[in-house]
C-alpha cells in the first residue's frame, strides 16, 4: 500500500470523547480482589488501605468478612483524604 494514500487526520474535537468520565464519587462497590485487577494495584495493598482506613472500603457480615472497596469512574479506589492534603502537610513540616 502506497504511503500517500492514508486517511486525512480528524480534528481534534472529533477524536475526543463528548463527555469524559470524571474521577467523582463511587460508581461501583466489588471485592479486593476485582479492585485489584481493574485498578493494577496489587489485593494486599488495596487491604491494607482499607485497613488503614485511607481507601473508602466496608467488610461485609459483621466486620469479620471480605472487604468491599468503592471505585470511581476510572476504576480506581477512592481516596479518604484529598491527595495534595498530605504532601502540603509534609513540605510544611520539613520546611520548618
Amino acid at each position: 500500500m502506497p504511503c500517500n494514500t492514508h486517511e486525512q487526520p480528524k480534528s481534534v474535537t472529533e477524536t475526543l470523547p463528548v463527555e469524559r468520565p470524571s474521577a467523582g464519587p463511587a460508581t461501583d462497590w466489588v471485592s479486593v480482589k476485582e479492585a485489584a485487577h481493574r485498578s493494577k494495584i496489587s489485593a494486599r495493598t488495596l487491604t491494607r488501605w482499607a485497613a488503614n482506613g485511607l481507601i473508602f472500603a466496608d467488610r461485609l457480615g459483621s466486620g469479620c468478612g471480605g472487604w468491599m472497596v468503592a471505585l470511581n469512574a476510572r476504576g480506581y479506589p477512592i481516596s479518604t483524604t484529598p491527595f495534595r492534603a498530605g504532601a502540603a502537610s509534609a513540605a510544611q513540616t520539613s520546611a520548618a
